[in-house]
């Protein structure tokens, strides 16, 4: 298993110069990769821009479609937690806002 090839990149819309990246159409988050300033605009791969919230660091996620309370918090075509607030477009999505399901055994109690 290799990296990505620039071929890949571009046909997931992943193209040198783009600040956000999305690994699977089911993801609702991007991972930015750089810094992103509130009040910025980013281009998505669909075409659709959207304007961050709030300053998220490079690495960090950012909705890219509402997610409820509750909901899936989608990344790599994956459930990688939930929602524990409403997160608007373009909200970092984080610890403060999602409960992990990594490291969660089956069966294990959920704690508060």
């Amino acid at each position: 298993m290799g990296f990505p090839s620039s071929e890949d990149s571009e046909k997931n819309g992943n193209a040198a110069g783009q600040a956000l990246l999305v690994l699977d159409d089911r993801d609702n988050v991007a991972t930015l990769l750089r810094p992103g300033r509130r009040g910025e605009e980013l281009a998505l791969a669909s075409g659709d821009t959207l304007r961050l919230v709030e300053d998220i660091p490079s690495g960090h996620k950012v909705a890219i479609r509402p997610i409820g309370k509750g909901e899936f918090v989608v990344k790599y075509g994956t459930a990688i937690g939930r929602a524990t607030c409403d997160i608007e477009v373009g909200t970092h999505v984080h610890v403060h806002n999602v409960q992990s399901l990594r490291g969660k055994a089956k069966g294990a109690s959920r704690g508060q």
